[in-house]
């Protein structure tokens, strides 16, 4: 029994979507349909991998919440908690992002990682990715390192809270 080009191609479009969405469900992160067709692997049409997310769901291999897929048996956190938190760290990124900008050979920050993804925890930090002008990297990493110990933002090993062991 021979399978067809088109059906190879679904199995192909279902595993991918799972597998994707298992990749995602590690962190806790469910996808809206956007998301998850830019990070598919596969190259497949929009109405294709539609087609495969409704099987999923009848299957009972994929659940649809709040706009979002993610694994049917995966507990997810509370979304809306996490939205919350995420937020507040977004906020205080761009505040913290327009203060950088203002130093010279700074292009652009952009907020990565966690708070990004909106995988975030009351422990979360702001990730933040500078971009420079071209070879003035260390000029900008020197004065943003200066401004930061002035604004005691940025702890050193005679700083730190922690204690040391001696």
């Amino acid at each position: 029994m021979s399978i067809s080009k088109a059906e190879l191609k679904e199995k192909s479009v279902r595993e991918a979507v799972l597998n994707l969405l298992a990749y995602f469900a590690v962190w806790n992160l469910r996808l809206d349909f956007d998301r998850l067709y830019s990070f598919l692997q596969v190259r497949s049409g929009q109405l294709m991998v539609k087609k495969q997310l409704d099987s999923l769901i009848k299957q009972g291999k994929v659940r649809l919440v709040d706009g979002k897929y993610g694994l049917a048996k995966h507990k997810y956190p509370s979304q809306e908690k996490m939205a919350n938190l995420q937020s507040k760290l977004l906020r205080k990124a761009g505040k913290w992002g327009r203060a950088i900008g203002v130093v010279p050979f700074v292009k652009a920050v952009v907020v990565i990682n966690s708070t990004a993804y909106g995988n975030v925890h009351s422990e979360s930090d702001i990730d933040l990715f500078i971009i420079t002008t071209p070879n003035r990297i260390f000029l900008a990493k020197g004065l943003l390192m200066y401004l930061l110990k002035l604004l005691r933002q940025l702890e050193d090993q005679y700083s730190s809270t922690r204690p040391r062991s001696c």
